[in-house]
C-alpha cells in the first residue's frame, strides 16, 4: 500500500483518540446485542 493510505487506515483502525477516552475507532470485537448486557447498551 501507499504510506498515506497505510497512515489513513492506522489513525482511523487502530490509534487511539482522546475524544473516544484514549480506545480506537474501530472496536476489536463487535458483540451481538443479544450478547451485551442490558445496563450496558446505549440508548439510541
Amino acid at each position: 500500500m501507499r504510506p498515506k493510505a497505510d497512515w489513513r487506515i492506522h489513525y482511523n483502525t487502530y490509534r487511539p483518540h482522546s475524544s473516544l477516552g484514549y480506545k480506537p475507532p474501530a472496536p476489536v470485537t463487535v458483540l451481538p446485542v443479544s450478547l451485551i448486557p442490558p445496563y450496558r447498551r446505549r440508548a439510541a
